[in-house]
């Protein structure tokens, strides 16, 4: 911990700066919420969140 801040934590911010942006997708779960693991013929998420 340098600065109350984990390792990586300057890293993380951009990542998902950039993934806001469009720019690049982040690797990180962003959304909250119950999650489905059937396997269905259709998408229930949205593009974005895939």
């Amino acid at each position: 911990m340098k600065r109350n801040r984990p390792d990586g934590y300057y890293q993380q911010r951009i990542v998902l700066w950039l993934d806001d942006q469009g720019l690049r997708r982040s690797p990180f779960v962003r959304r909250s919420g119950a999650w489905d693991i059937g396997r269905t013929a259709h998408a229930t998420l949205p593009v974005r969140d895939r």
